[in-house]
């Protein structure tokens, strides 16, 4: 019932704003203007977790109007721990 009810949230949360969202199995990705971008953005195409610097974001500017980003699912590890404590005593 929790999984249900926090996918329904973040839905609703999302589906309000003029940006599109993608869920993968590889990530969770979200489509904004050139304009919006900032200094450690992630992007999609990046293999690695590196923020983007301001050098990079000139030649993006130049190149595209809309990029993909990599976003991080806030509070995982609590929801882990949570999980593994739960199991633990019985409550799941």
């Amino acid at each position: 019932p929790f999984l249900i009810v926090y996918v329904f949230y973040l839905s609703r949360k999302y589906s309000k704003q003029n940006v599109r969202y993608r869920f993968t199995l590889n990530g969770f990705f979200r489509e904004i203007d050139v304009d919006d971008l900032r200094e450690g953005m992630v992007l999609a195409s990046s293999r690695f977790w590196d923020g983007i610097t301001k050098k990079d974001i000139d030649q993006i500017r130049r190149r595209h109007s809309r990029v993909m980003i990599k976003e991080g699912i806030p509070f995982a590890p609590s929801m882990f721990v949570s999980f593994f404590i739960m199991c633990l005593f019985n409550l799941a």
